[in-house]
């Protein structure tokens, strides 16, 4: 039987998650007095996924607390990011690097990707409670899989790479983007079903009994 989740990290949870309503919420007014429509959709997309995030806190998810908190840290992450884009504080940064200089610099926004990773990693730290052994090996060899694509997509970003691949023929662009697709795309698949298979691992199923117990017909 897996160890529950322990209170004091699902009470962390609850403080972080109501942390995302507030800016969240903030972030909802500003956009409505700016006039920004499409922020205020992903401020209500952080809003959504904080009170996801309460309800887990308070208990609720209790079969897969892990991946609950994994999925709300993502949707804040996301959201955070795509609001700052779609806000008028982005306009005029067209340039990735001037795009980051000008996100590191926003308040909000900073404080809402902190508050994102603060859940990640209380969601590991409730798969290492669980079988550590086996779930960190699979989170893990995720994390290393996906890191490679992730960067990757970093660097046609770039607006010197876009130059190198725009000057290419149409045949040598259409080889590269259809060789990249299939790398890229078979390491973030590879890479998402080693990070399922470790939430997976950390489950806690209430409806399927202890092997021995006297609801337990597998035998």
């Amino acid at each position: 039987m897996l160890p529950p989740t322990p209170k004091p990290i699902l009470r962390l949870a609850l403080v972080l998650s109501l942390g995302v309503i507030l800016v969240g919420g903030w972030g909802v007014l500003s956009s409505v007095r700016s006039g920004s429509w499409l922020q205020l959709g992903f401020e209500l997309v952080l809003v959504v996924a904080g009170g996801f995030g309460v309800m887990t806190g308070i208990g609720h998810n209790r079969a897969s607390h892990p991946m609950a908190l994994a999925c709300v840290a993502g949707s804040v992450f996301v959201a955070a990011v795509m609001a700052f884009i779609a806000s008028p504080a982005a306009q005029g940064n067209a340039k990735p690097a001037l795009m980051l200089r000008a996100m590191a610099g926003d308040r909000e926004t900073i404080i809402l990707i902190g508050l994102g990773l603060a859940l990640a990693a209380l969601s590991g730290l409730i798969l290492l409670g669980r079988r550590p052994g086996e779930s960190m090996w699979y989170l893990g060899l995720g994390v290393l899989l996906g890191a490679p694509s992730v960067i990757g997509l970093a660097f046609v970003l770039a607006p010197s790479l876009r130059a190198k691949l725009t000057g290419l023929s149409p045949m040598s662009l259409s080889a590269v983007i259809f060789v990249g697709f299939f790398i890229v795309g078979g390491l973030l698949s590879a890479s998402l079903h080693c990070l399922i298979r470790a939430f997976e691992i950390g489950r806690i199923d209430p409806l399927e009994p202890p092997r021995g117990s006297a609801g337990d017909t597998s035998a």
